[in-house]
């Protein structure tokens, strides 16, 4: 059972798209590192359509979701601010790195 943690009401209908599509990637990742999937995530709204899905677990990861669905993962190495600051630099991560679907 995946659940997650989020202000509905402070996301629009595509930012909950965009959120449902980053726990789609958290879960190719398990797979793809034959782990089981960590189910808990919270779900955060961001400026300019986007989206925070992070793990809500000590040394969880974070996927950030941007209105054209490009992403950015980091691991909880890197700090928040930073985190966001590359994601609206624009750093990305390749579709490929999440494994196929």
């Amino acid at each position: 059972m995946v659940a997650s943690m989020s202000n509905s009401d402070a996301m629009s209908a595509d930012q909950r798209e965009l959120a449902a599509y980053g726990r789609e990637l958290f879960s190719r990742i398990a797979r793809l590192h034959s782990r089981v999937e960590a189910g808990e995530y919270g779900e955060f709204p961001l400026q300019d359509g986007a989206v925070l899905v992070a793990e809500l677990f000590r040394g969880g990861g974070r996927i950030f979701v941007a209105s054209d669905r490009t992403v950015l993962f980091v691991s909880s190495a890197l700090g928040s601010e930073e985190a966001r600051a590359e994601f609206e630099g624009g750093r990305r991560t390749p579709l490929e790195a999440f494994g196929s679907d």
